[in-house]
């Protein structure tokens, strides 16, 4: 028996896969505003959908802004037990719903379980006059909707 256990432990060793629990960070927090023509508009809708290629597992989340068009996306976490050794590739994009239909408006590939490090030696690009800065352990977004007008 003794035998086995030290086995046990040497394969978990050289195999990358630790029994220690953690929290991984799929997706960062997002906090925001949604303003069209400059004024803030209440009751916009924003999913965010994230996927694990390791954990193949996907998480969606929809929230509405207030009456002063601020959003809210808390973080997405996932509690393992085992963690191997192996390169986090973490998708995730952000949606707006204009006239009934999703239209990006940003997306990330996560390379890292840290938290705020979806833009880790990432270039951001956003449209527009929409803005994407840090803030307070947040990533905060300003969304002008004009600028996702249907054509």
């Amino acid at each position: 028996m003794k035998r086995f256990v030290v086995l046990a432990l040497l394969s978990f060793t050289f195999t990358g896969c630790f029994p220690v629990p953690e929290k991984l960070c799929f997706a960062s927090p997002f906090t925001g505003t949604v303003t069209k023509n400059g004024r803030p508009v209440a009751g916009a809708v924003l999913e965010r959908k994230i996927y694990s290629r390791l954990y193949e597992e996907s998480q969606h989340q929809r929230v509405s802004t207030d009456a002063k068009g601020r959003f809210n996306l808390p973080a997405i976490t996932k509690d393992v037990i085992f963690q191997f050794l192996h390169q986090p590739v973490v998708e995730q994009q952000i949606f707006i719903i204009v006239d009934g239909a999703p239209v990006k408006v940003i997306g990330f590939t996560k390379m890292d379980y840290s938290p705020m490090s979806e833009t880790k030696g990432v270039r951001v690009e956003t449209t527009g006059q929409s803005r994407f800065s840090t803030l307070q352990n947040r990533f905060f977004f300003e969304i002008e909707l004009n600028d996702f007008a249907r054509r």
